[in-house]
């Protein structure tokens, strides 16, 4: 009874504990793995890739509706230990806290180049070019339709002639 052992007077043969059955065991570790496969996909969770020396943005308390949600100063991350992240600020301030509260810092020149625009910098000026500008100015000539920013095309009526 709950596990213990009764106590009585009258002559018992003596129990055999319980043995779980591998077959069970292995069933349940399968069923619970891919239930979490299954909600980790649904939430599209990922493992964090930080390393020590990369540089990160730490979650910070909300204080009013102007407040960012991470601070403005990168740190950089010391040591590593599972959810754990220790990182230092500029100032030598260490702080720790878990990897949920980290985002990998991009410098703002990498943010530039991704978005696909050439950018032709000299010594008094900086230039921006597109292709996409040039496309659209000759469409317009052609057919005198021309292309929202939503992207529709946007055609005069044929009653016009135009």
């Amino acid at each position: 009874m709950f596990g213990r052992e009764m106590r009585s007077k009258l002559p018992e043969l003596p129990r055999e504990p319980k043995l779980v059955n591998e077959e069970v065991r292995d069933r349940d570790f399968e069923r619970k793995t891919a239930g979490k496969d299954y909600a980790d996909a649904k939430r599209q969770a990922k493992e964090s890739t930080l390393q020590p020396g990369d540089r990160v943005l730490v979650k910070q308390e909300k204080r009013d509706k102007f407040s960012t949600r991470y601070e403005a100063t990168p740190y950089e991350v010391i040591e590593r230990d599972r959810g754990e992240v220790t990182v230092r600020d500029p100032d030598g301030k260490v702080k720790k806290r878990n990897v949920s509260f980290m985002k990998k810092y991009v410098a703002e020149e990498a943010a530039t180049t991704t978005t696909g625009e050439e950018t032709t910098c000299e010594e008094t000026t900086c230039e921006e070019t597109s292709t996409t500008p040039d496309k659209k100015a000759e469409t317009e000539t052609k057919t005198g339709s021309y292309v929202t920013r939503s992207g529709r095309v946007v055609k005069p009526p044929e009653r016009l002639n135009l």
